[in-house]
């Protein structure tokens, strides 16, 4: 097995330092996902910058280098540079909310008309983002999870405090299963 090889980060990338080649190539390739507007998809850049790992084996490796706090913050870090912000998301789904598309006729004007497919898909978004409906029932008993984010916070804190709150809900809901377990045995 080769040896790790820490490369120094490039001048406009000094939040890179630390990393070796298979987990900058692991940022830039999650970084890239969002730029092209499809969904991120860790284990597909973990198999693209760990080429002998199976598919098991790069879930593993996608866990483990998201739940390192340096590699995660690299990433938010290449995000806010290149104004992928959660400002700018926001905004952009607030335009989509008010699209409007060209009908033409052959024997009519063109009219401006609200463009529903779009506005759908972003009211659609904005309730995931306000949690009115989670891509997963959650099944907490008696726990509550908060959330801080006040006017003058970074983007950067906003999804560091954003993940915290995600690891809690998960760490409320592996708590909840034991319990579950443990009542059912009884």
């Amino acid at each position: 097995m080769g040896k790790t090889r820490l490369l120094p980060p490039p001048p406009a990338q000094p939040h890179y330092e630390g990393l070796n080649e298979s987990q900058r190539g692991f940022v830039n390739d999650l970084v890239a996902q969002v730029q092209e507007g499809r969904e991120v998809n860790m284990s597909e850049a973990a198999r693209h910058n760990w080429p002998r790992a199976n598919d098991q084996t790069a879930r593993q490796i996608a866990y483990q280098n998201i739940h390192r706090e340096y590699i995660r913050d690299a990433f938010l870090a290449e995000m806010a540079r290149l104004g992928l912000t959660p400002t700018e998301s926001i905004g952009a789904i607030k335009g989509a909310l008010k699209a409007n598309k060209i009908v033409s006729s052959p024997t009519e004007p063109d009219q401006i008309v609200p463009d529903h497919n779009v506005r759908l898909k972003a009211a659609q978004e904005t309730n995931k983002l306000l949690g009115a409906y989670p891509d997963q029932r959650l099944d907490i008993t008696k726990q509550t999870a908060n959330i801080s984010i006040t006017a003058g916070l970074t983007d950067q804190a906003i999804f560091k405090e954003i993940y915290r709150l995600q690891r809690n809900i998960k760490e409320m809901q592996e708590a909840d299963k034991q319990v579950k377990k443990r009542i059912a045995k009884a």
